[in-house]
């Protein structure tokens, strides 16, 4: 067998496709090995701050504070701040609430549907 030697190319990120595929098409091009430096950062699946866990699911927070008669979504937003929350996290959690038929958004804030209201009744 020939003897194979080495080569090291540094190639445009926007013609690395156009290089693979001349290069397994020349003549004497045994194998290819690619090193594809990752930039500095995180790995994947390695997040920067790991997630706060909470005794209390998010869905039961917003529910007392809305039984409460805290509706308008700054003010769930605040309490959620103060209780140690991402008030963004609110978004997602009456967005489900909503899809689940719970809450009903009106002018003057966040409202429990009938079934919701049912459920609080049974749960008492």
């Amino acid at each position: 067998m020939p003897k194979l030697f080495p080569l090291n190319l540094e190639v445009e990120e926007i013609a690395v496709g156009r290089v693979m595929r001349l290069l397994q098409k020349m003549d004497g091009v045994v194998k290819v090995n690619l090193d594809l430096d990752q930039p500095e950062g995180k790995p994947n699946g390695k997040a920067g701050n790991p997630r706060k866990q909470f005794d209390v699911p998010g869905k039961d927070v917003l529910f007392k504070l809305v039984d409460k008669g805290i509706r308008r979504r700054s003010e769930i937003a605040k309490h959620f701040q103060d209780l140690g929350r991402s008030p963004q996290s609110i978004s997602s959690i009456i967005y489900e609430a909503q899809q689940q038929g719970l809450l009903v958004s009106k002018e003057d804030g966040y409202h429990f549907t009938k079934k919701m209201r049912d459920r609080m009744r049974s749960k008492k």
